[in-house]
């Protein structure tokens, strides 16, 4: 009789990390502190476009109204604002792709870039930390190998971050639908729907590089600083690719940028789904690629 395979002890270990959070209510703790950051950014757009619809009224001797959104329409066709965006987007072809959806899924899809990656790696850090700390790592390498075990567990959390990203993007639809006189529903729901997905691919891969730091650490509170300065290096890295890969050790320099999500993260905005897949696959690959060197460094630990 065989025994169980690794994907199905990677599945129960999987499960067992989501109603674990469950039952310790820690997720609808994340999935608050998620929920709140996607209600402060929404509610600053919604104050953004009341401000620059009131400098449009004064400048043309009209009224904005009192809700925000009565004059964005307008403002979506203004040369002015088609600038700024092709501004952020020298490619004109992807900013006139991106000026076909309501700002409030660009604002989704950008806070969703620059600040999910931090939140997972703060919230997600010490998921094997803790059974490490504890000892209770030891029962259940009894049960399962410690392939499965950290796959399993980084998975629950990659889980978790999809759900809630999709949230995310509800709490979004529904703060503009309060917040925007003129707010249309349909568009920004199909809008937040294309651009999820997205946002998962690039999340995913800050999901592997936690498995990095979460592996490495014996405690909780230092797979949490761990975390912290990998990020931070992450970034800092990042920028020192952006000065130097045209020097000499160009290829290096190259090579160093593919191996980190950020430059990818450009591609994941492209109307073209060749870029756009390919792009959102390379970074599910860097996830992997992260999660398999956790499982090396927790392959060696001595429990």
């Amino acid at each position: 009789m065989m025994g169980p395979t690794p994907l199905r002890d990677i599945l129960l270990v999987t499960g067992y990390e989501v109603r674990e959070m469950l039952r310790t209510r820690r997720a609808l703790v994340l999935i608050a502190l998620y929920l709140l950051a996607g209600l402060v950014i929404a509610h600053v757009f919604i104050e953004v476009i009341g401000k620059l619809e009131q400098a449009a009224a004064e400048a043309l001797g009209t009224s904005a109204g009192t809700r925000p959104g009565a004059m964005t329409n307008h403002l979506l066709k203004d040369p002015t604002y088609r600038k700024q965006v092709m501004a952020l987007f020298p490619n004109q072809q992807i900013a006139e792709y991106l000026l076909q959806f309501p700002p409030i899924v660009l604002m989704y899809a950008w806070s969703s870039f620059q600040f999910v990656p931090f939140l997972i790696v703060i919230t997600a850090s010490d998921t094997v930390a803790q059974e490490t700390q504890n000892r209770g790592v030891r029962f259940t390498a009894l049960r399962t190998g410690r392939l499965e075990f950290v796959t399993g567990k980084m998975l629950g959390q990659a889980l978790l971050m999809a759900i809630v990203t999709l949230l995310t993007g509800g709490m979004f639809l529904l703060v503009a639908a309060r917040g925007l006189q003129d707010f249309e529903w349909l568009p920004a729901l199909l809008g937040i729907l294309q651009f999820w997905p997205r946002v998962v691919a690039y999340s995913f891969a800050f999901v592997g590089l936690t498995a990095l730091f979460t592996a490495s650490a014996s405690s909780a509170n230092l797979a949490r600083a761990f975390a912290v300065l990998g990020l931070i290096l992450a970034g800092v890295l990042n920028g020192v690719v952006d000065i130097y890969r045209g020097g000499s050790f160009g290829r290096f320099w190259e090579g160093l940028e593919f191996l980190l999500p950020y430059v990818h993260r450009d591609d994941l905005w492209h109307y073209d789904p060749r870029v756009l897949v390919g792009s959102a696959l390379t970074l599910v690959g860097l996830g992997a690629f992260y999660l398999v060197g956790g499982v090396l460094l927790f392959s060696r630990r001595d429990l």
